[in-house]
C-alpha cells in the first residue's frame, strides 16, 4: 500500500505551475531516498501514470492519467455539445471533427467524428499537443489575456510553433481569433477551423476544430461550413454563460 499511496502522492504533486517532477524533488517531498524514487517514477511510466518529460529524471503526466481525466470530462454538458456539433458537422459535410480541452500549455483531444476518408489529417493527433501549435489551442488561448498569458508563458514560448517565441508574437497570432473567435489554418490543401468555449463556473476551456479538404469543394461550402460552426459554438457559449458568445456578433466575421 505505500508504493500505492506515494503513487497518488506524486500525482498530487502535479500543478499549473508544477507540470513535471523529476527524482530529487519526488524524495525530497515523500521523504525517501533517491533510489526509491527512482524506481517509483520508472514504474508509473511503465504503466503509463506517467511519461518521460525530455531531459532525463523528468516526468509528466501519462497517457493512462490524462485518458482517466479525459473520460471524466467528457461529461461535461460543454463537451457533449461539441461532441453532437461536429458530428453533424462531419455527416454533412464529410471531413474530420475534435472536440478538444486545454490543460494549461497543452491541448488533449477528446472525442473524433471522421465523416469522410478525404478529410482524414495525414498524421493523428497526439495525446499532448502545445496549444501554440494548434489551431484548436490558439482559440482557446485568444480567450486569456495578455497578462494571463505572460504568466502562462513567463518561462518562454518553447517549442511548438516555430514562427512563435515571444509574447508579443503570440499575442499578434492571437489577434484576429479574438477579434472573429475563429482560428483559421490552411495548410496542405486543408483548412482547419477552430473555435472555443469557457465555461465560465469551473473557468473550464473547451474546443472543437474541423479539418476539411478543400479540393473538389461546391463554391461557398466552407464559408456554410463556417457559418453552420459559428451558429452552434455561439448557441452553445450562450448556454453555458460565455461572456465572450454572448456579446459576439456576426460582424466580427472576416468578409470574404
Amino acid at each position: 500500500m505505500s508504493t500505492l499511496r506515494n503513487a497518488a502522492a506524486v500525482l498530487r504533486s502535479f500543478s499549473a505551475d508544477t507540470p513535471e517532477v523529476n527524482v530529487t524533488a519526488v524524495a525530497d517531498r515523500l521523504q525517501i531516498p533517491k533510489s526509491t524514487s527512482s524506481r517509483l517514477l520508472k514504474m508509473m511510466a511503465e504503466e503509463g501514470l506517467l511519461e518521460p518529460a525530455g531531459s532525463k529524471g523528468r516526468y509528466r503526466p501519462g497517457p493512462l492519467t490524462i485518458g482517466t481525466g479525459q473520460v471524466f470530462r467528457s461529461g461535461s454538458p460543454v463537451a457533449s455539445r461539441l461532441d453532437s456539433l461536429v458530428a453533424d458537422i462531419t455527416k454533412t459535410y464529410g471531413g474530420v471533427g475534435t472536440v478538444i480541452v486545454r490543460d494549461g500549455r497543452d491541448v488533449f483531444p477528446l472525442m473524433r467524428h471522421v465523416g469522410g476518408d478525404e478529410g482524414r489529417p495525414s498524421q493523428p493527433m497526439a495525446i499532448r499537443t502545445p496549444a501554440v501549435a494548434s489551431p484548436a489551442g490558439k482559440a482557446m488561448l485568444a480567450r486569456l489575456t495578455d497578462s494571463e498569458l505572460k504568466a502562462m508563458y513567463r518561462k518562454g514560448i518553447g517549442p511548438g510553433a516555430a514562427s512563435i517565441q515571444t509574447i508579443d508574437q503570440l499575442s499578434a497570432e492571437l489577434a484576429p481569433i479574438r477579434s472573429s473567435g475563429v482560428s483559421r489554418t490552411e495548410i496542405g490543401g486543408r483548412v482547419t477551423l477552430a473555435l472555443a468555449v469557457v465555461e465560465p463556473f469551473h473557468d473550464e476551456a473547451w474546443s472543437m476544430d474541423y479539418t476539411v479538404k478543400l479540393d473538389g469543394q461546391p463554391a461557398g461550402t466552407i464559408d456554410k461550413i463556417l457559418y453552420a460552426l459559428v451558429d452552434g459554438v455561439s448557441m452553445i457559449g450562450a448556454r453555458v454563460g460565455d461572456r465572450y458568445w454572448l456579446d459576439w456578433k456576426p460582424s466580427r466575421l472576416p468578409k470574404g
